[in-house]
């Protein structure tokens, strides 16, 4: 058999996706499905699909053999939009502790529901003040996630950077990281 075309199409039911497949060679339709009418309406299944908007991003930070002390050393978010603006997020960490070798996660809700391609950056940044018995940070690796109708995909990652109080260089205190 030569398969010429095939058409997708995603349905969503209440949470549920449900994919479906038209092979056709011709003439001839194979496994061909029907969908109830009435109870599914086409919805953005993956992230990049257009149209489709997020309204909250999760990241998730691996800490390498230096920890985020917490208390008054902690992590702030800032998302850069397309447009501009931004939508600051701070100590995400809450004040707590990031042990050696642990993972740990963060969610910033957006300030407006936005296309993947509306958000440019993410920077992240230290509240390090330096000096004798400052802190520093290794994240082994950083990774941010988009999810639309329970569908996550993963739109920036980092592998390893020690946070410091110093303002630029290896161990600058603040790293932005491209969307793709």
């Amino acid at each position: 058999m030569n398969l010429m075309n095939c058409s997708w199409q995603n349905w969503v039911i209440k949470g549920v996706v449900v994919i479906t497949c038209w092979l056709w060679t011709g003439k001839t339709v194979y496994g061909q499905a029907t969908k109830p009418t009435g109870l599914l309406h086409p919805q953005c299944t993956t992230i990049l699909s257009a149209g489709c908007t997020v309204s909250q991003l999760q990241l998730r930070f691996r800490t390498g053999n230096d920890d985020l002390r917490g208390g008054n050393d902690n992590l702030n978010i800032t998302i850069h939009f397309s447009d501009g603006t931004t939508k600051f997020e701070p100590n995400v960490n809450h004040g707590q502790r990031r042990a050696d070798g642990s993972s740990h996660g963060a969610e910033v809700l957006l300030n407006r529901p936005v296309t993947v391609d509306q958000i440019k950056t993410i920077t992240l940044s230290d509240t390090f003040t330096g000096g004798s018995g400052g802190d520093n940070w290794n994240t082994n690796s950083m990774q941010v996630e988009a999810t639309v109708n329970s569908v996550s995909q993963r739109i920036a990652q980092f592998g390893f950077h020690r946070f410091s109080a110093d303002s630029s260089g290896p161990k600058a205190k603040e790293l932005t990281i491209p969307v793709k």
